[in-house]
């Protein structure tokens, strides 16, 4: 698959931060579950539980387990009370280098020093080297989170027409603006989208329910 332009594409770059989110929290999670069940899964201390006869009766009868976590305990991802102690880590990880950083970039900023010109290809810094931005993504994001600025007779002067539309368009779908929860699947707007657009894609109709 192709890798998407982030810079192109702002939804992708929500998408990944929400992954990134998910795991933190799913990381975070399991970290307390073994903190507090004495290096236990939930899921074993609940066995039984409808036998018991509810959460209270299983609160009130509970008995700490006596397994509780070591600092040595490498099978629960600890070592000496650290998570990410070295010798857990992966070790490809623990040999990655940072080369954006590395050698040449410090010589090169040694040279910048001496009075020599420069030109920086260590990381994508295309705008720095005089490419324009993509204005479109921007000017349609700015008029999503200030839709103020749609009522302003002045809006034409400093937006284009397509940009004005599609502000309107993607506020359309989202009744509470940018800053409010949609459904969990998304935006029926966007899926509705996503799904026209697969449609004419693939010559098979697709249903945004789906998506």
């Amino acid at each position: 698959y192709p890798v998407p332009n982030l810079s192109q594409d702002p939804f992708c770059c929500l998408f990944l931060i929400s992954c990134l989110q998910l795991n933190f929290f799913e990381k975070m999670a399991s970290k307390i579950q073994k903190l507090m069940w004495g290096g236990r899964m939930l899921s074993e201390q609940f066995k039984g539980l409808s036998q018991m006869g509810g959460m209270t009766t299983f609160v009130r009868n509970y008995t700490p387990a006596t397994d509780a976590v070591t600092e040595e305990d490498e099978s629960l991802g600890v070592k000496e009370g650290k998570s990410m102690h070295p010798d857990l880590l992966n070790a490809n990880m623990k040999a990655t280098q940072y080369a954006v950083r590395g050698e040449l970039y410090l010589r090169a900023s040694q040279l910048q020093k001496e009075g020599m010109e420069i030109t920086y290809t260590n990381v994508g810094n295309p705008h720095a080297l005089g490419q324009k931005p993509l204005t479109f993504n921007r000017q349609v994001l700015s008029l999503c989170c200030a839709p103020f600025l749609l009522e302003n007779p002045a809006v034409t002067a400093e937006f284009p027409t397509d940009a004005i539309n599609r502000a309107k368009q993607i506020l359309s779908y989202l009744p509470g603006g940018v800053g409010a929860y949609s459904d969990s699947r998304g935006s029926g707007g966007v899926r509705q989208e996503v799904a026209d657009y697969i449609t004419a894609r693939d010559g098979f109709a697709a249903n945004p329910d789906n998506i």
